[in-house]
């Protein structure tokens, strides 16, 4: 997994860099990867963040990886596995990351790791140093209907507010009401608790047969929350 940046909109590009090697472990930590910046004023403004997961194999346990760069994608920290508190277990997922206004570190993840819950849980690590270190919180207990399959995508996102550094949202596919739909789930503290009851996003009839996945999101500088998806009620 490389990197590069641009100081020119986009004409042209840096030298890549090597974030993640294929083989730095057993498992091939580069699916999934996801970037962004800390755009705080915070004490480690700047810094670039990288999650990724492992490659799916069926067999290895799937985890969720991080690593952190404080001089512009040069150099990396150790690669740093974000799910050893609450594993991703028995279930395949990425981890969604969002830099708070405060320079917080947000990463959301799905667990299924029975020795802790029969449930599946979406998860969320919090780190306020850095990245060094990470605290885990219960975003929400995920009912058994929720899982997505055929041809569909289970997708999930995860945003932080930049006007408010309290308040991160997140959105994911569901199949409780009896077809995939779009759900919602909010915090006002942080990320330490969580609205637990979702809020439907696609305003097609409930279970109606039609069914709504890949979702994406992003939080606009005056702090609206946008939401997008692939929808099939038509």
């Amino acid at each position: 997994m490389k990197i590069v940046s641009s100081t020119n909109g986009g004409a042209s590009w840096s030298t890549p860099t090597v974030v993640i090697d294929a083989f730095e472990t057993s498992d091939l930590p580069v699916d999934r990867p996801w970037v962004q910046v800390d755009k705080s004023s915070g004490p480690y403004a700047g810094r670039i963040y990288v999650t990724s997961k492992n490659y799916e194999d069926g067999i290895t346990t799937d985890h969720v990886y991080m690593k952190y760069s404080s001089d512009g994608g040069v150099s990396w920290s150790s690669l740093d596995i974000l799910d050893d508190s609450i594993p991703c277990d028995l279930i395949t997922s990425m981890g969604c990351l969002a830099i708070g206004a405060d320079g917080s570190v947000n990463v959301m993840y799905i667990s299924w790791h029975l020795a802790q819950s029969f449930f599946v849980r979406a998860v969320m690590v919090k780190s306020t140093d850095g990245g060094v270190t990470f605290t885990p919180y219960i975003v929400q207990q995920l009912p058994a209907a929720t899982a997505i399959n055929d041809t569909l995508q289970g997708s999930t996102y995860l945003g932080a507010n930049p006007t408010n550094p309290l308040n991160l949202v997140g959105i994911y596919t569901s199949n409780i009401n009896g077809d995939a739909d779009i759900l919602s789930v909010y915090s006002n503290d942080g990320g330490m608790t969580w609205a637990q009851t979702p809020i439907r996003v696609n305003d097609d009839p409930i279970a109606n047969g039609n069914q709504q996945d890949m979702c994406w999101a992003g939080f606009s500088p005056n702090g609206t929350f946008c939401a997008a998806w692939r929808d099939r009620r038509n």
